[in-house]
């Protein structure tokens, strides 16, 4: 089946630097295509690979593909696709281009979430307080414009009052009752009287006028008003991003892009291996021998069958 796959000769290709068009990959990989009548998209659908890619393999222009590792996943996939050998493919691509270290990189923004939610609970503290005391503020200032406007009433123990109560004790039953009710209403007004003076003594403002009977109805308005502030709410914090978790149950390679393009994990990695990804959702995901390979996203498990061809993985996870 590959006899007419173009030899690559490891001798050759270390000593002349593997020519151009003659035992590159690409290029032998091109040969058994045409020799077999495929279309370049044929190889993409069966590869999970652009066209454009599939073009650029072909050509060996491997700088304008994402990495060395997906090049390398990508020969095995299009070698298993034309059903030949892959490891003399993969030998001539190290001899051109060795395979580079793996680099994982971590997050870049560990810690930010704390940061964000103690500075959140310290704004919401400061509000609550500038909140509580402009209420105090106001209420205090309502008490006193309310005692200040009251006009006040008569002195009960003025000459004129005296002489109206002397005159109406001179007329039996009807001015003790009356003398009575009189008494009480200077009682209420003595009891109401230093209730307002210790309020207005509490918030440092001197007491003028006399109390008003309405205090009490002022104060329930004050304590509702209190109880409704808007400013008192509890801040409620944005759930954390989810973060992406890849385990290896054997030999693979992977890639990972964030919604930046930016490229936070990618290399070669052996079983038993778990990989914790933090970046911009959505993840563009690259995965080799996927049978081997499980993703985790936000705690739940993702099932990389309906994205696989040849064993090669290719989505989006969001």
């Amino acid at each position: 089946m590959s006899e007419n796959l173009p030899q690559l000769s490891l001798t050759g290709a270390s000593a002349a630097g593997v020519p151009v068009g003659g035992g590159l990959p690409g290029a032998a990989l091109r040969a058994e295509r045409e020799s077999r009548g495929l279309t370049v998209e044929a190889v993409a659908q069966a590869t999970r690979f652009s066209g454009r890619q599939v073009e650029t393999l072909e050509r060996d222009d491997y700088d304008s593909l994402p990495g060395m590792t997906t090049v390398r996943g990508f020969v095995r996939s299009y070698a298993k696709y034309l059903q030949v050998d892959a490891v003399p493919f993969l030998v001539a691509l190290d001899l051109v281009a060795p395979p580079t270290k793996s680099e994982v990189r971590p997050p870049e923004n560990l810690g930010e979430a704390r940061q964000k939610a103690g500075a959140s609970r310290r704004v919401a503290t400061y509000l609550m307080v500038v909140g509580i005391a402009a209420l105090l503020i106001l209420t205090v200032y309502g008490l006193v414009a309310q005692q200040v406007h009251q006009p006040t009433s008569p002195a009960l123990n003025s000459p004129k009052n005296d002489q109206h109560s002397q005159t109406l004790s001179t007329n039996g039953p009807a001015a003790s009752a009356e003398s009575v009710a009189n008494a009480g209403l200077s009682a209420e007004r003595s009891v109401l009287a230093p209730v307002v003076g210790s309020v207005a003594a509490v918030a440092g403002v001197p007491v003028t006028g006399a109390a008003s009977p309405t205090l009490p109805g002022a104060a329930e308005k004050t304590t509702s008003g209190a109880a409704g502030n808007p400013t008192a709410a509890a801040v409620v914090l944005p759930p954390a991003p989810a973060a992406l978790s890849v385990a290896f149950d054997g030999l693979s390679w992977i890639e990972i892009r964030d919604a930046t393009q930016k490229t936070v994990l990618s290399g070669e990695f052996p079983a038993g291996v778990t990989q914790k990804v933090e970046g911009k959702a959505p993840f563009q995901v690259w995965v080799g021998r996927a049978s081997v390979v499980r993703i985790f996203f936000g705690g739940r498990s993702i099932d990389l069958q309906p994205f696989t061809r040849a064993d090669v993985a290719r989505l989006t996870v969001e």
